[in-house]
């Protein structure tokens, strides 16, 4: 079970059209769970992680309707260390982003903004 210390979350933007954290593990697993609104039906995506052999990082992206858009994986001591593209095409409207650690030591961040 994580403990708060394990997976502490930092800046976050705001909910409108865009949304980004920074993030530091400490060797915990952990799940949170953003809400933002996307007046679009894809969203532009960067994660990047510094992190030691063990641990990865995931990220979900669900569109309005629940639908998996993007789910994605990092895993820490390998490259790439960082992933960016489009999600799939989905439904316009509050789409939520899950990011899960596992046995996660290290930082890194993620950002979501409206895509075309």
């Amino acid at each position: 079970m994580a403990t708060p210390s394990d997976f502490v979350v930092g800046d976050r933007s705001d909910f409108n059209g865009d949304v980004d954290a920074s993030f530091k593990g400490n060797g915990g697993s952990a799940v949170r769970v953003f809400s933002w609104n996307n007046n679009l039906t894809t969203a532009d995506y960067n994660a990047d992680i510094t992190a030691t052999s063990e641990g990865s990082f995931q990220i979900i992206v669900r569109d309005a309707d629940a639908t998996v858009v993007l789910d994605r994986t990092i895993q820490g001591g390998t490259e790439p260390d960082s992933i960016d593209g489009v999600t799939s095409a989905g439904v316009s409207g509050i789409w939520t982003v899950t990011i899960e650690v596992n046995n996660f030591n290290g930082d890194g961040s993620f950002s979501l903004s409206e895509g075309n």
